[in-house]
């Protein structure tokens, strides 16, 4: 029991404070959320069909090729959101409770020491890629501490230069993801930011 409430954890943490829409995940979940959150015969057969609907929007999402990158993400960012709001409705107060303490759990208790061993698990990279990302990541990191250190350039041409190294950066790192682990870096990198404007620090290029 232990253990299938520690995956389901794990799982859910992935889901949720990575965006990462993966409908194969989902369904393997399924059956670890009725014995965790004790659903009933009727929630569960409402938890299939919340995620076979879920299945068919992101299969429908993928299949649009007329959608710019950054209305995909809105959209899939929409598929999430209606998931998690019909799972809502679905759960008890008390089921409702566990669901939240369940994803939010790891994110208290976890330190993030090791940050690209954080990004190689919300993305599912492999051992090559995390050493490439490393590697533009250092290049990258380089050119920012020499912009930086360069009192000669203007702030207004340093900000231009920053988003150029920062798109040359993800167009490298786009070249070594799939389709789907490049969305899920943007929105993982767009999280982070975020998170680290709520909590007062600097947003890190």
């Amino acid at each position: 029991m232990k253990k299938n409430a520690l995956l389901l954890i794990m799982a859910l943490a992935s889901l949720n404070l990575f965006s990462q829409i993966d409908p194969a995940m989902v369904e393997r979940l399924a059956p670890k959320m009725k014995e965790e959150l004790s659903l009933t015969d009727e929630q569960f057969a409402r938890l299939k069909k919340i995620n076979e609907k879920f299945r068919s929007a992101h299969a429908s999402l993928r299949a649009d090729t007329t959608l710019t990158r950054d209305k995909a993400l809105v959209e899939r960012r929409q598929i999430q959101d209606d998931r998690n709001n019909a799972i809502k409705e679905m759960l008890t107060k008390e089921q409702f409770a566990k669901w939240n303490e369940v994803k939010s759990g790891p994110r208290q208790k976890k330190t993030a020491s090791n940050p690209m061993e954080e990004m190689k698990t919300a993305l599912g990279l492999t051992d090559d890629q995390v050493k490439k990302i490393e590697a533009i990541n250092l290049i990258s990191g380089g050119e920012f501490k020499k912009l930086r250190a360069d009192t000669t350039v203007s702030v207004a041409n340093k900000r231009k230069t920053i988003v150029t190294i920062q798109e040359a950066r993800k167009e490298k790192i786009k070249k070594i993801l799939t389709e789907e682990q490049y969305l899920n870096f943007l929105l993982y990198e767009a999280d982070k930011a975020k998170n680290r404007r709520r909590e007062g620090g600097p947003v890190r290029r």
